[in-house]
């Protein structure tokens, strides 16, 4: 899978987010890319 290009002014604003859902097919793998990626 190639790594994304970062857009450094996106045309939008996140000020904050307190909740989000991912539909995934393979559990164990989306948990552990999460782990690694986001701590």
């Amino acid at each position: 899978m190639p790594v994304p290009t970062h857009i450094f002014n996106p045309p939008f604003n996140i000020v904050r987010s307190s909740y989000v859902v991912f539909g995934v097919t393979d559990l164990a793998r989306s948990r552990a890319f999460y782990a690694d990626t986001l701590g």
